[in-house]
């Protein structure tokens, strides 16, 4: 924790900013995550499986609407955006914290996740805009450790506060996430300076029909997909089906695999962090890419032989282990590789398309679930996983080599501006 402080030391005031409104974000987030569908049981009065299906229909709406904050970042800038996604996401936590009807309760969670989708886009795109080179890696590691650190403790400050699970108790967490929401978008509408990016005189007119024509963006999606895929889509998934066929372990102890998973994050993000953002990010997919097929063919044992009681569960741990390793080489490399071959008028759907793959990922993965517990289909699993691993490390292969040509176009173009 030290060294996390004494990087903030060093950055500029906007980027404290910036950084400490995404955890306050995600500690917001942290209060309500593990008891959406408790709340929606409890509170709006659906059955647990009818709170599954309005989660799922919302949370795939947010999905849908996430592309669409990708152009209006480029077309006003990502610090109104993300000033708004906050905004509409405290006004449809404050709904929620009222209760009211089942009506009011399905919109309100609706605009919650429509709202939600802008969130990733806006602060990476300030975030490439604002810092370069391996200041931007660092911030991007720097974000992703703090958003796990401060969603972990708000979860167990939530445990507490809940108790027993009454309805008051739910309406308090949500009240208390809509306040971490409006005091976000104020630190990021005073200290975050408003920047926008040198637009092209097409760029107001380029759709995403356009954009999905740039071999750039595909690849990236390919990417995000794969490793999000491969990851913590493929350990949420896996490690509930494989703990309940484990008869002599409890089906409580699958919390202690995601404990897991986030205590390593955690501890080792910001003691690796300088290291990985000096580490070439096409490098840095690679060995994540790696990590993720290890995992999965591990998932992939595990559910064809069967293996029971402390053995097998101290396996699931450690996919949950490796996992998170892929997330820590990912964070601070990522992000900034894409925003690298992003041009700057089309930064903000480069990173809706990224946050595009990553939910689509999370919709696709639960589809293998039968797979992964059913020994007849563990070549399927490890097939899917080889080739989503080959076309990431080709398409890794090409967005460094653009990566590579766009640094140094940048560096003639500054060469060639007289000073002043």
């Amino acid at each position: 924790m030290r060294s996390v402080i004494a990087r903030f030391d060093v950055l500029p005031s906007s980027l404290v900013a910036l950084v400490c409104a995404g955890a306050i974000q995600a500690i917001g987030r942290g209060f309500v995550l593990p008891f959406t569908l408790l709340y929606l049981h409890e509170v709006a009065g659906l059955s647990l499986s009818q709170a599954g299906i309005a989660l799922s229909a919302t949370t795939f709406f947010g999905l849908l609407v996430g592309p669409a904050w990708g152009a209006a970042i480029d077309r006003w800038g990502a610090r109104a955006v993300m000033v708004a996604g906050a905004m509409g996401q405290a006004a449809s936590l404050a709904a929620l914290a009222t209760g009211g009807s089942l009506k009011t309760v399905l919109v309100a969670m609706a605009v919650l996740n429509a709202c939600q989708a802008a969130t990733y886009p806006s602060q990476a795109t300030l975030v490439s805009t604002l810092a370069d080179g391996a200041a931007r890696a660092k911030l991007f590691g720097l974000t992703f450790f703090l958003n796990n650190f401060a969603v972990g403790v708000a979860g167990g400050i939530a445990g507490w506060v809940v108790g027993n699970g009454s309805p008051n108790a739910y309406r308090l967490l949500y009240g208390i996430d809509s306040i971490a929401f409006v005091a976000a978008a104020l630190v990021v509408a005073v200290w975050v300076p408003p920047v926008l990016a040198r637009r092209s005189p097409a760029s107001n007119n380029a759709g995403y029909a356009a954009v999905l024509r740039l071999p750039a963006f595909r690849r990236s999606m390919v990417v995000a997909f794969t490793l999000t895929f491969l990851g913590p889509a493929l350990l949420q998934v896996s490690a509930p089906l494989l703990v309940e066929e484990m008869s002599e372990v409890p089906a409580g102890r699958v919390s202690w695999i995601f404990i897991a998973n986030t205590v390593v994050i955690v501890v080792l993000q910001p003691l690796l962090l300088g290291r990985l953002a000096r580490l070439p990010p096409h490098r840095a997919v690679m060995t994540a890419a790696a990590l993720g097929i290890g995992a999965t063919v591990v998932v992939a044992f595990v559910g064809a032989v069967g293996l029971d009681g402390t053995r097998g569960f101290a396996i699931v741990a450690g996919v949950a282990v490796m996992i998170a390793l892929a997330e820590v080489v990912t964070a601070p490399a990522l992000g900034p590789l894409v925003n690298t071959v992003a041009p700057d008028h089309l930064r903000g759907r480069f990173n809706a398309g990224l946050s595009f793959a990553f939910g689509l990922a999370f919709v696709a993965c639960p589809m293998m679930a039968g797979v992964i517990v059913d020994s007849r289909y563990v070549t399927v699993l490890v097939l899917v996983g080889v080739l989503l691993v080959v076309a990431t490390v080709q398409a890794v292969r090409r967005l460094a080599e653009l990566a590579g040509q766009t640094k140094v176009h940048e560096a003639e173009q500054s060469s060639e501006t007289p000073a002043r």
